[in-house]
């Protein structure tokens, strides 16, 4: 996995709402996206995580808490200006097992089944080639390891489709991304994907537009399947 990769305007304007993320981490939802990430995919002590696109590192301590001290915990994001809070949270509470990385999930090899499981909070729809970047999840997973997603879909149909048009031309021109809808891709690699409730626990199966936030679990083949 390369450590660096080029500043683009994207990386630049997540680097100015690093310093703001602090506030995002003290609100109920985040304690209630905790819960449900860890009920969901039922972490054990040992296990072997990746938080793609982990920003500040916001959720290092609930999934620290999850693999225990004998646990590995790698944090990849493209942007400096997070990751320079992400290494300043680790150094803080002196975590020996959990590492940080510059990198472009999109164009680097984020390894061959590594972990066993992966978690992408509010990112994989803000990535310039979403499908590149679902397939390096999937090759990085060990088989039966969980993918679990945190992500916008701004899909403009059914209900305020006028409204999530206008969502989605911001957020493109915001995050400098294509702000497709994540779950063809997660379908088309994964095959069956399941929607989580508030808890982790599975959620209705009919994932409308509407509201365009959404919390999925993607679980990869095992040998017997």
């Amino acid at each position: 996995m390369t450590a660096e990769t080029r500043p683009t305007r994207g990386h630049r304007i997540w680097d100015l709402t690093s310093s703001t993320m602090g506030v995002a981490e003290r609100l109920p939802t985040a304690r209630t996206m905790h819960r449900a990430m860890r009920n969901a995919t039922g972490l054990r002590p040992g296990a072997a995580v990746l938080d793609l696109g982990c920003g500040t590192g916001s959720y290092f301590e609930p999934l620290r808490e999850a693999i225990g001290h004998e646990g590995r915990l790698l944090g990849v994001d493209s942007s400096p200006g997070m990751l320079r809070r992400a290494r300043n949270r680790v150094h803080r509470h002196g975590w020996q097992n959990v590492d940080v990385q510059q990198a472009d999930a999109t164009a680097t090899d984020l390894g061959v089944a590594e972990f066993d499981a992966v978690f992408a909070m509010y990112s994989l729809s803000a990535m310039p080639d979403i499908a590149a970047a679902t397939q390096r999840i999937h090759t990085s997973l060990r088989p039966g390891g969980v993918l679990f997603l945190a992500d916008v879909r701004l899909v403009p149909e059914g209900r305020a489709a006028d409204l999530v048009r206008l969502l989605r031309s911001a957020y493109r021109k915001f995050s400098h991304a294509t702000g497709e809808d994540v779950v063809p891709h997660l379908r088309r690699v994964f095959g069956a994907i399941q929607p989580v409730g508030r808890d982790g626990d599975p959620g209705p199966d009919d994932l409308t537009s509407w509201p365009p936030l959404v919390m999925l679990i993607a679980r990869k083949e095992t040998e017997q399947d």
